[in-house]
Order: structure tokens, then C-alpha cells, then sequence
């Protein structure tokens, strides 16, 4: 997560030599925010998981799948 691999670059730091936090208290990888590649990434990933439903009870994968797309939608709509 520290490193730009995934896209976090989070200010992470190690204390005491064992213990990990965030170097700016203010930090959150929530804020983080997501480039149109990675809501293209997100949204097939959803779209390859549907063909799952019939495998699993629908109230389980298919609400979870609904939230993630909806809430990918919202921040589509605000970037």
C-alpha cells in the first residue's frame, strides 16, 4: 500500500520496529480517489462475478454486486 503498485501510495510508517500506522493522521485510503481505469476494472469485475448469482443465493452476491456498482456510479458522477 505504500508503494504507487496499486495506486495507494499511502503514507505509510513503521514504529517501534514492528507496529505500522499512518505517517498524516488525517490520511485514509477511503479518500483515495479512483482513476477512470480503475472504475473500468471494478465495473468488469462486477460484470464477471453476476455469472456467479445463480451459483449463490442471490440475496448475498447480488446486493453486495448492486451497492459496489451503485456506489461506483456516485463517484463516476462526481469526478
Amino acid at each position: 500500500m505504500r508503494s504507487n503498485k496499486l495506486g495507494y501510495e499511502a503514507p505509510i510508517e513503521v514504529y517501534e520496529g514492528k507496529f505500522y500506522r499512518y505517517a498524516d493522521e488525517d490520511y485514509s485510503i477511503s479518500n483515495s480517489p479512483l482513476d477512470s481505469k480503475m472504475c473500468d476494472l471494478i465495473s468488469d469485475a462486477i460484470d464477471k462475478l453476476r455469472q456467479f448469482e445463480t451459483v449463490m443465493p442471490a440475496h448475498e452476491l447480488g446486493d453486495v454486486l448492486s451497492k459496489v456498482k451503485h456506489k461506483l456510479e456516485l463517484l463516476l458522477e462526481d469526478a
